[in-house]
């Protein structure tokens, strides 16, 4: 599965408009046409997240919290 497919069945799941407004939903950095093999859950995506998820061989970080709020 590539990434930009993960993202709308994601989207499907959890709708935008179920966000708050100061909420960020999709993708925010990356490549939607890289092929996931595997992923790591987060709350925040802090350092030691992305650590995480790097060193288990995940491809992306789905994270409850948006990296940048507005």
């Amino acid at each position: 599965m590539q990434v930009g497919e993960l993202e709308r069945r994601l989207l499907e799941i959890f709708p935008p408009e179920a966000a708050e407004s100061w909420d960020r939903t999709g993708m925010l950095v990356g490549n939607p046409f890289d092929e996931v093999e595997a992923v790591a859950v987060a709350l925040d995506p802090s350092l030691a997240a992305i650590k995480f998820a790097r060193n288990a061989g995940a491809q992306v970080l789905v994270t409850h919290h948006p990296l940048f709020l507005d």
